[in-house]
């Protein structure tokens, strides 16, 4: 495996992120007054009106708050976008069980009022950032009151917690995920010990439930007994998700000062079936058994897979991973990006997310932190991974 020169890939990154995107997402993104992002842009870069999911606020407020602590950003100005980014999310978003609704219309009003584990998760984050950045009590009364809400009213007798969407009851792993990220964040910025008590929730929930113990996968579905949901006796596992299970529990352990012994397996699976031939692009979603079931290539499990390899010392993989990304998704002379690759080589014709810059701004800060300590060679310094021969 060839080495790339790291010191200009983060030259590179850091330089896409200070004068192509943050400039244009600032300009056209975001209400300065009010602090509300768009959910999406255009390829010549407008902001399209449309409905406002509360995960797109939340992520948002994230990636500003990051681009504030990587100086890409005038930070005095940033922080008084995301006090009013963080305000507005709670006066637009919140119910006053302390649970926030899905979405807004383009008026703000209330739209879809799902009260789902994946959004619940996010506006904890959210909340998380902007307290952080801000340290506004308010905010941190709010994350505490949507904690409490899900102690109380969403919990499962087997465990973990209740996703509702369309007044059904589901039991998925992502989900959970996002819990468990929003804890962990919440746990180096406050001592309540609600965020020990989710984060251990989740944690054990994961290494019991969600990893299966005959074949080492994170599952993405279940019924109510955390088994998976299968089909002729497969379960479908996401690659992405076991890169982004492996950083988490790599943070997570790193905070509690705890032995981890998660990180490196889910990683190792991930390589081992969620990748394209040549090593370059992660699959969206594989069966149970290693055999591909989705061959396209989506945006965010190409970053997951940076943060991952960078936090276990691969130092090697994380540069291929992250010239990977930049080559095939990002539009290096623009602040803009591109979702999915199909399996034919042609990207679906889709606008700008706006909740993808949480995972590339996330991507290459983790890089750009690890990077210069991180191993050229295996996840210890006396081998290199080893990749099995890939039969597609």
């Amino acid at each position: 495996m060839a080495t790339l020169d790291y010191q200009k890939i983060i030259l590179d990154s850091s330089y896409w992120l200070k004068e192509k995107v943050f400039p244009l997402w600032l300009r056209e993104a975001v209400n300065l007054e009010s602090g509300v992002f768009c959910e999406n842009l255009s390829f010549d870069g407008k902001a399209q009106v449309s409905s406002r999911r509360a995960l797109v606020q939340a992520r948002q407020i994230y990636a500003f708050s990051e681009a504030s602590k990587l100086g890409l950003v005038d930070p005095i100005a940033l922080k008084k976008l995301i006090h009013a980014s963080t305000n507005s999310f709670i006066k637009s978003y919140s119910l006053a069980s302390g649970a926030f609704v899905h979405s807004v219309d383009t008026e703000g009003q209330h739209l879809d009022c799902d009260l789902d584990l994946y959004t619940q998760a996010f506006a904890l984050f959210g909340l998380a950032h902007g307290y952080e950045i801000t340290h506004d009590e308010a905010f941190k009364k709010a994350a505490l009151k949507l904690a409490h809400y899900l102690l109380e009213y969403r919990q499962h007798h087997t465990g973990g917690f209740t996703e509702i969407k369309n007044d059904q009851v589901f039991f998925q792993s992502n989900p959970h995920m996002h819990l468990f990220e929003a804890s962990i964040v919440w746990s180096k910025v406050d001592q309540d010990p609600v965020w020990n008590r989710i984060s251990e929730n989740v944690s054990e929930l994961c290494v019991e439930k969600f990893i299966d113990s005959s074949t080492g996968l994170l599952a993405e579905s279940f019924d109510e007994n955390w088994n998976p949901n299968r089909e002729n006796g497969k379960f479908i596992f996401e690659p992405g998700h076991h890169y982004e299970w492996s950083w988490l529990f790599f943070h997570y352990h790193q905070l509690k000062g705890t032995h981890n012994i998660i990180s490196e397996k889910l990683f190792l699976k991930a390589e081992k079936y969620g990748l394209s031939s040549n090593h370059e692009l992660v699959f969206d979603e594989v069966w149970s058994d290693g055999t591909i079931r989705k061959r396209s290539s989506r945006f965010w499990p190409q970053c997951e897979r940076v943060k991952s390899a960078i936090v276990l010392g691969e130092g090697l993989i994380a540069d291929r991973a992250l010239q990977s990304l930049m080559k095939n998704f990002l539009l290096m002379d623009q602040g803009l990006w591109k979702d999915t690759i199909l399996e034919t080589g042609l990207f679906v014709d889709l606008p700008v997310k706006a909740s993808s810059l949480y995972h590339i701004i996330n991507a290459i800060s983790e890089y750009q932190k690890y990077r210069s300590g991180a191993l050229t060679g295996g996840l210890d310094k006396n081998r290199h991974l080893k990749f099995p021969k890939k039969t597609e």
